[in-house]
């Protein structure tokens, strides 16, 4: 009788620890710069950038982040607003960073814009794409 409870015991472990994987917030985070982070929340899909620390945050662009650009001064996104109904709708930003604490962030951030004026303002702020740290997620594409 000892080895069916044992058994029994085991497969609860399991069921428990996959209800705890299953139920955490924040299934991927990457840092892109002090105070600022692309995380996704409960599946891909919902991929965001973000700017605070670990006790208070807020969104500034939310799902679905697919392209991301960053330095020192700015960071460059592209969206699809509707990713599920329709991936050709595509969604420009740029955000100038700022200290956390200091400023509001959303304060400082173009966007929603179309490629046209995200085009004419990266010419305008001299940011070249190809000199930034970037990060594409193709599946999300």
């Amino acid at each position: 009788m000892e080895k069916p409870f044992k058994k029994l015991v085991f497969i609860a472990f399991i069921l428990f620890s996959i209800f705890l994987l299953e139920s955490c917030d924040y299934s991927y985070q990457k840092q892109i710069g002090e105070s600022y982070f692309i995380r996704c929340i409960e599946n891909r899909y919902r991929m965001d950038i973000g700017f605070g620390n670990k006790e208070l945050s807020e969104s500034l662009i939310e799902q679905t982040v697919f392209e991301v650009y960053w330095n020192e001064k700015y960071i460059l996104a592209k969206r699809h607003p509707e990713f599920k109904e329709n991936k050709q709708l595509t969604e420009y930003y740029i955000i100038e960073k700022v200290i956390f604490g200091e400023e509001r962030a959303r304060d400082f951030m173009m966007g929603p814009v179309n490629k046209k004026v995200f085009d004419q303002k990266i010419k305008e702020l001299n940011l070249n794409i190809e000199d930034m740290e970037h990060i594409v997620y193709n599946d999300l594409k």
